[in-house]
């Protein structure tokens, strides 16, 4: 049986995937029911021989989740295994010169390569297809070459010239220890994936590389990276387990108070904030919207019960209800139509239930009902102050605004703070 599902590897398309690490047909059948656009099987670092590989790649088809292997060296046996076995492709470590990545490719190809032939493995249909079909079915299987150490980053405009390399991965790690640096996010080591991603762009071929998470991927998918495989099925199931007990422990434990072995104030990880992130986005675009489109009063319920709001240096509505009395004292202003844009999230993270964060607000405000003229108002930063709530939502502790600019005529946002009643 034939994939129908076909690997996505596009420097136009951006695609997300993850390495299998663990010898088991059933996590490439789950991570078959995740929707993913493709995964690996690492068979560099990983636990599996010719006959593991040939399993994995069979739930692989089973699950219709097309699966690439990383072979664990260049040679012809390891590179032809998995082809014949019917992987999607390989991917080729330490592939330091234009001479070894032709070799690999000759090593992967029938026509213009050595790539030994037979009918009878699965990629050939078991002996049923035509020849010329066989034949165009090995010769479509992608090669991607793996830049890691410094005498690939010297040679990589020529690797990625080499007719029948697909794309180039990028082994960040690696590459960092072979320049000589501990930190894999130094700006040395940014600069030569930046190198890479030009090298693979310029000679028409996509570039990809691995990312511990999701929010690693951004700045590279902005300097060329479109083949993005994230952690690993084991990397996978830690965050979720993780994920989990935190999430566990705060719905055990009373209201400040540490868990047992647990630092009073620890700082999420990296997959952690990201999530948190996407809930606070969630906050402030609600809070425009409440705003904007009514009932703004119930903005206030976005706050503590102790919550306060107000200018830096001014007046400030300090408590639910005092925040809600302010949308009410404006609304009895008059018909304004108004438009709060949120944008340039920045946080930081004291702990994973507080987080202090700036965001630059522009507001667009006419009296009257629209359509109305396009006049930005005012620009402001807000200072806030998030909090987890005891049933998991996100609040505002406080929200402090900055003017940045303001409307040259004179007019000035209509929000009338004061202090609580």
């Amino acid at each position: 049986m034939a994939l129908t599902k076909p690997l996505v590897l596009s420097r136009e398309t951006v695609a997300f995937g993850t390495f299998v690490k663990t010898d088991s047909p059933l996590i490439v059948e789950l991570l078959g029911t995740a929707a993913l656009d493709f995964a690996v099987v690492d068979a560099e670092h990983g636990p599996f021989d010719r006959v593991a590989i040939d399993r994995m790649l069979l739930a692989g088809r089973a699950a219709d989740l097309p699966l690439l292997v990383r072979v664990p060296d260049k040679t012809a046996t390891a590179i032809q295994g998995p082809l014949d076995m019917g992987a999607a492709g390989i991917v080729v470590p330490h592939v330091d010169s234009a001479e070894q990545a032709a070799e690999v490719v000759s090593f992967a190809k029938f026509r213009d390569g050595h790539r030994g032939f037979s009918i009878s493995p699965r990629f050939a249909g078991y002996s049923t297809l035509p020849r010329t079909e066989v034949l165009a079915r090995g010769d479509a299987a992608r090669v991607i070459c793996q830049i890691e150490s410094t005498q690939a980053l010297e040679a990589v405009d020529a690797i990625a010239a080499v007719p029948g390399v697909d794309a180039l991965f990028i082994g960040r790690a690696d590459l960092a220890l072979s320049m000589g640096m501990a930190d894999f996010h130094a700006p040395e080591v940014d600069t030569a994936i930046r190198r890479i991603a030009a090298a693979a762009r310029a000679a028409g071929k996509v570039c990809g590389m691995y990312v511990p998470d999701i929010a690693d991927a951004e700045q590279f998918f902005e300097a060329g990276v479109s083949w993005f495989v994230v952690s690993s099925d084991q990397g996978l199931v830690q965050i979720g387990a993780r994920a989990l007990m935190q999430t566990g422990r705060r719905l055990a434990m009373p209201a400040g108070e540490p868990a047992d072995g647990e630092a009073p104030a620890r700082v999420p990880d990296r997959q952690q904030q990201l999530m948190i992130r996407l809930e606070l986005e969630a906050l402030n675009a609600e809070f425009a919207y409440r705003v904007d489109h009514g009932p703004a009063t119930s903005a206030a319920d976005l706050f503590t019960e102790q919550g306060s709001y107000g200018r830096q240096g001014g007046p400030c509505s300090k408590g639910r209800e005092a925040i809600r009395q302010t949308y009410a004292l404006r609304d009895a202003h008059g018909v304004r139509t108004a438009r709060h844009v949120f944008t340039n999230l920045r946080l930081v993270f004291d702990s994973a239930d507080r987080v202090r964060g700036t965001t630059l607000q522009t507001l667009f405000a006419q009296d009257g009902l629209p359509p109305l003229p396009a006049r930005v108002l005012a620009v402001s930063d807000f200072d806030d102050v998030y909090v987890r709530g005891a049933d998991g939502r996100w609040f505002y502790e406080s929200r402090t605004i900055t003017s940045v600019f303001v409307d040259e005529s004179g007019r000035k946002p209509v929000l009338p703070f004061a202090a609580s009643p």
